[in-house]
Order: structure tokens, then C-alpha cells, then sequence
């Protein structure tokens, strides 16, 4: 009797411990994720200010070409 209690006593434990294991590598993930998704939109306001820039340049130059004319 006491062996089937210890039994599933110890089962529950490692089930529950599985889970706790579980459920801290999912939060690394999210949180990796979060970071990776962050980083990335800098990236791309870097790329569009960049953009933005260079199109900023190009129409001045354009315009001053034709004022010359």
C-alpha cells in the first residue's frame, strides 16, 4: 500500500518538475524572441532613415539642376 503511494508520489513530483522545466524554457524563448523582433525593427528604421536620406539627396540635387537651367 504505502510503495503504490510513494509510487505516485513520485510520479506526480517528476510530472510537476517537467512542467516547471517546461515552462522556464518557454519564457527564454519569448523573451529571445521579443529581443530578435526588437532588434530587428531597429534595424529597419535604421535602413529607413537611410533610405530616406538618400532619396532626401537625390531630390535636392535634382532640384538644384533644374534651378539651373
Amino acid at each position: 500500500m504505502i510503495e503504490t503511494l510513494i509510487g505516485a508520489g513520485v510520479s506526480v513530483f517528476l510530472a510537476a518538475l517537467g512542467g516547471l522545466v517546461w515552462l522556464i524554457r518557454l519564457e527564454g524563448r519569448v523573451n529571445t524572441e521579443k529581443a530578435l523582433r526588437e532588434a530587428l525593427a531597429a534595424r529597419l528604421d535604421g535602413f529607413e532613415q537611410r533610405i530616406y536620406a538618400t532619396l532626401e539627396r537625390i531630390e535636392n540635387k535634382l532640384d538644384s539642376k533644374q534651378d539651373r537651367e
